[in-house]
């Protein structure tokens, strides 16, 4: 009996991987193409952004694939002073690399967006130059390296650095079928019966290797047909179009794009690009550099034709801002009652077109809505498109006075050194062992000179205040419920990344701070459940008790970063001072709130006719990022259905890998 084709899950084949046709294009692109030199491929947790990545070795025969550890140096991925080298000789040369050992061969970073920013940047400005220029430690060289690179990243983590950004040729989402979308059942059905069968040792990996011959037999005849390859000037005219209207910045999207282009015809066996060409490569190479939403485009569209828009495949990308509910609609308010139960556990009841009067309002109590992925607030950009700057946005890391932290590099010690880096006291003491030793004479000899420190990083702790709105209208439509389970949603990050977080509530009632900042993230998520509903909402009152909490807070706690989350609809009804209005007087007190070492952050909770500009203006005040409830929740990504429209020709050429 012949023996069975066995094999690791981490090498399965390229065919076996089931849908995700958009990213499967693209490492064939990737694989044909030398001018696309990185592609990024996105996507939540389990959509087989990894499992894809190492598959490209079975349509790429002849490459491998290297691994870049998240923990990487400086050192070990760009190259330092060969030390065996340098004690046997005295001469000093750059030893072996990550990047050496990458050239002509693919470079696969996962997580790309948890690296050091600055090495990062450095590391694909390399790649895309083609040349690595190595100035440390005596060592004054350069190289050149070929290859491509790889990277994965978790499609929620949005902030990501433009310049970085742009240097992926290619950005791709990955997709698993949503639990209510009947249309895709098959495909998760699919997905499990190949996982179970990769387990038991029952799938058919000799036929998926077969069609992986195919592809790379394809791709092989791509690339020596890529050469001739031709892209007409009225396909560049539609690719510059289409970059304007989509605000693309720079050069480098368009070039990518006719590359891509030329890649695509190539796989389809065709020596000229068509139409469909560019459409298609537009979807892969536009998507994450393009600065104008939509809803923006159908405005400029109207005086092209849709291939030169582009909008028959860019038009269906997701849409960067959701409809709210009808104004018109009469509001529904929510009343805990024994018996039966609606949304969130509670019961809808219709009160006509107000409120409820005070004693219906008081100690009503919502259950939390079922919780959901949502956005990193302090990753993503808000509902206004705006990001803030690096420093903030991404969690901060700051020098460490003590050997707590991560070593990052060596240095000459400034006065005692009580934690040497020995690595790098090595290499600085390599070149000039044989002049230091005897004949025969084992050993490193080190001089006082040589010593070098390390410098160590932590992250800086954040705290969390968030400040809640419980005044009577969040009972219409059960907002109640959704701004509970988004705080709960937010919790989830938060404890994982060992944030501090604390809870203030404020009605008419009162302005009670239910929990100071504190690492019991769980005992916070049983406090909200319980927080009850009041009547009025006294902002002003509110925002002065934050700032008289949050003044001493910071200054006390100098090496955390502050952050106060305010949620509410703005409809204060409540002044300090009975001359002024009370959205008026709350409007005045947030331009002049300063709080060192904290920022804001607004999110508003309003719907149908509780919702205002109030919240919008406050964060302006405030210098705080917007949000609007709805936006907190990732958006599921459709840019698989954009693929719907893929040209019979192309489907043809590339029914291999759909299968």
């Amino acid at each position: 009996m012949p023996q069975k084709d066995s094999l690791k899950p981490n090498s399965l084949p390229f065919s076996a991987i089931y849908g995700n046709v958009p990213a499967k294009t693209a490492l064939m692109v990737a694989a044909v193409s030398p001018s696309i030199r990185a592609v990024m491929l996105k996507g939540a947790s389990g959509t087989a952004k990894t499992v894809l990545a190492r598959s490209i070795m079975s349509i790429d025969p002849g490459k491998k694939l290297i691994n870049v550890p998240l923990n990487v140096t400086d050192e070990q991925l760009f190259g330092s002073i060969d030390l065996e080298h340098a004690v046997a000789t005295g001469k000093v040369e750059l030893g072996d690399c990550i990047l050496l050992r990458a050239n002509k061969n693919y470079l696969y970073l996962d997580d790309c967006d948890l690296f050091d920013p600055n090495l990062l940047t450095g590391l694909m400005d390399d790649v895309v130059d083609g040349t690595v220029r190595v100035e440390r430690e005596n060592v004054s060289t350069q190289y050149r390296v070929s290859t491509t690179v790889i990277a994965s990243m978790h499609s929620s983590r949005k902030h990501f650095d433009s310049h970085v950004s742009d240097c992926f040729d290619i950005c791709v989402t990955m997709r698993r079928p949503r639990k209510d979308d009947e249309e895709n059942f098959p495909m998760s059905m699919e997905v499990l019966r190949r996982n179970l069968a990769l387990e038991d040792d029952t799938l058919d990996i000799k036929k998926y290797r077969q069609m992986d011959k195919a592809v790379a037999n394809q791709i092989k005849s791509a690339r020596k047909l890529l050469p001739e390859v031709k892209i007409a000037q009225e396909k560049m005219r539609n690719i510059s179009r289409i970059c304007k209207l989509l605000g693309v910045k720079g050069c480098r999207g368009a070039i990518s794009t006719a590359h891509t282009a030329k890649a695509l015809a190539a796989l389809a066996g065709r020596k000229r690009v068509t139409d469909d060409d560019v459409a298609n490569a537009a979807v892969l190479c536009l998507d994450h550099r393009r600065t104008v939403s939509a809803e923006d485009l159908k405005e400029k569209k109207k005086n092209y034709t849709p291939i030169q828009t582009g909008e028959d495949r860019l038009g269906k990308l997701r849409k960067l801002t959701k409809n709210v509910d009808n104004h018109d609609k009469k509001p529904e308010v929510i009343e805990l009652q024994p018996g039966a139960e609606g949304s969130g556990g509670v019961e809808v009841v219709q009160i006509g077109d107000g409120f409820m009067n005070d004693d219906e309002v008081k100690q009503v109590i919502t259950k939390a809505a079922e919780k959901f992925e949502v956005l990193d607030i302090m990753e993503a950009e808000d509902s206004n498109g705006f990001r803030q700057g690096d420093e903030v946005a991404k969690r901060m890391y700051a020098e460490s006075k003590d050997r707590n932290g991560k070593y990052v590099r060596a240095r000459l010690p400034e006065g005692n050194c009580s934690d040497i880096a020995f690595d790098a006291t090595i290499r600085a003491a390599a070149p000039y062992q044989r002049a230091r030793k005897q004949p025969g004479e084992e050993g490193i000899k080190l001089e006082k000179q040589d010593l070098r420190e390390k410098v160590r990083e932590k992250q800086i702790t954040s705290t969390f205040l968030f400040l809640l709105d419980t005044s009577g209208s969040l009972i219409i439509r059960n907002r109640m419920a959704k701004v509970k389970a988004a705080i709960e949603s937010m919790l989830q990050t938060h404890y994982v990344k060992r944030d501090r977080v604390g809870l203030m509530t404020f009605n008419e009632e009162a302005i009670d701070l239910i929990m100071q900042p504190s690492r019991a993230t769980e005992q916070l998520e049983q406090i909200i459940d319980k927080i009850a509903v009041g009547t009025g909402t006294p902002l002003s009152a509110a925002l002065m008790k934050v700032y008289d909490y949050m003044l001493p807070y910071s200054i006390k706690h100098p090496d955390e970063r502050c952050h106060i989350v305010l949620l509410t609809d703005g409809k204060a009804t409540k002044a300090l001072d009975f001359r002024k209005t009370p959205i008026e007087e709350a409007l005045e007190i947030s331009e002049h709130i300063d709080i060192p070492n904290a920022d804001w952050i607004v999110i508003d909770t309003g719907l149908g006719y509780t919702k205002n500009d109030i919240p919008k203006t406050l964060a302006k005040n405030l210098h705080a990022k917007f949000f609007l409830l709805d936006d907190l929740q990732v958006p599921e990504d459709n840019t698989f259905n954009i693929w719907k429209g893929w040209s019979k020709e192309n489907e043809k050429a590339l029914a291999s890998v759909k299968k």
